[in-house]
């Protein structure tokens, strides 16, 4: 019965460590979605004072510190905020999608304000970055990006 009860534990552990090296893989690649839409292209809408925001409107972090100092965070519903909301931010979106074997990290670029009671999301284009698993190699590769604009 001992046996049993330590191959589980052996077995969860492995399964908790695996997953924390992915989670890991998963935020790094996300981060360079964003160092991307800095960097990449003379289409870049990147302009100083940009805030990162999540799906939930709540603000991301980067793990990089070089790369922290270049954005601001701000969770966008939180009452503290509307004050600068009113005068409007500009923000990017951060929208991660799995499917199947690739990972699609879209990068909005939004204006966000506050007036009369209502928020106001405008959409200004981004980029879509695509990365693919690739089983034979066990690893995540770059595969393209995508930029948009209006």
């Amino acid at each position: 019965m001992k046996s049993i009860i330590l191959i589980f534990a052996i077995l969860f552990a492995g399964t908790v460590s695996y997953g924390q090296i992915k989670d890991d893989d998963y935020k790094k690649m996300i981060d360079t979605a964003i160092v991307m839409q800095t960097n990449g292209s003379n289409k870049t809408p990147y302009r100083p004072g940009i805030y990162l925001i999540d799906a939930k409107d709540q603000g991301y972090m980067l793990t990089s510190a070089a790369n922290k100092k270049k954005f601001g965070y701000i969770n966008v519903y939180d009452k503290k905020n509307k004050n600068l909301l009113k005068k409007g931010i500009n923000a990017w979106k951060v929208l991660p999608v799995l499917s199947g074997n690739r990972l699609i990290i879209r990068v909005i670029d939004l204006n966000v304000i506050y007036r009369n009671n209502i928020y106001k999301f405008g959409n200004g284009g981004g980029a879509a970055v695509t990365f693919e698993y690739l089983c034979d190699k066990n690893k995540w590769v770059f595969k393209e990006t995508n930029w948009s604009g209006l």
